[in-house]
């Protein structure tokens, strides 16, 4: 077995960078989700709505970001959101 040069082997680990831009991959597909909804945030209040719902995440832009869609229910109203999460392949962020 040929002898190796931890030295190098660290120059060679320190120059190359993480590309993040699979991240949020394991997020893709349909989720069941129980969600908690502060009634009255930033007051100090401690009342809670709970929410049963489904989040769905998909691939857009050839890949380059990742869509969420949100759709629950409480006891007491309907929600429904979006989330984006996009992807800087300049700054791998």
């Amino acid at each position: 077995m040929p002898a190796v040069c931890l030295a190098d082997a660290g120059a060679v680990q320190a120059t190359t960078e993480r590309d993040g831009q699979h991240d949020f991959d394991p997020l893709l597909g349909a989720w069941k989700e129980h969600t908690k909804i502060r009634q009255h945030p930033l007051t100090g209040s401690d009342t809670w709505t709970e929410f049963e719902g489904i989040d769905v995440y998909r691939k857009i832009w050839d890949g380059r970001a990742i869509i969420g869609e949100y759709e629950g229910d409480s006891d007491k109203r309907h929600s429904e959101s979006v989330m984006l999460y996009t992807y800087n392949p300049q700054a791998h962020q």
